[in-house]
C-alpha cells in the first residue's frame, strides 16, 4: 500500500510546508526546546495565528481561507469567542466618544 500523506501543504502562509505533515510535526517538537522556549505545539501556533488575524480585524472568510477550513462554520465553531460582539463594539465606541469629549478643547465664539 502506498504511503498516504496527511496533507501536502499547510495553507497558513506563516506555516507553509511542502512536506509530509507528520515529518514536519516530528521535527517541530525539538525546535522550541533547542531555542530555549517552553513546549509549543503546532496547534498552539495555529491558534496564535488565527487569534492574531481576528485581533487585526480580519473577517470570518479571510480567517477560514488562511487556516484552510472547508467552511466558515468550522472557523466560527472554533474561534467565534475571539470576535468582538456588537456589545463590545458599542462599548468601545461609547468609551471613545466620552474620551474625545472629555479631552477636546471648548470652542470659543462658535455656534
Amino acid at each position: 500500500m502506498a504511503h498516504r500523506r496527511t496533507r501536502t501543504a499547510l495553507r497558513a502562509p506563516a506555516l507553509l510546508v511542502d512536506a509530509d505533515l507528520t515529518k514536519f510535526a516530528t521535527g517541530w517538537r525539538a525546535t522550541p526546546t533547542s531555542a530555549g522556549l517552553p513546549h509549543v505545539r503546532l496547534h498552539d501556533l495555529r491558534h496564535f495565528y488565527a487569534s492574531g488575524l481576528i485581533a487585526a480585524g480580519c473577517d470570518v472568510v479571510t480567517v477560514q481561507r488562511a487556516l484552510g477550513h472547508s467552511s466558515a462554520t468550522t472557523t466560527l465553531n472554533t474561534y467565534s469567542h475571539l470576535w468582538p460582539t456588537a456589545q463590545d463594539r458599542t462599548r468601545a465606541a461609547a468609551s471613545s466618544l466620552m474620551r474625545d469629549a472629555m479631552t477636546s478643547q471648548p470652542r470659543v465664539g462658535s455656534c
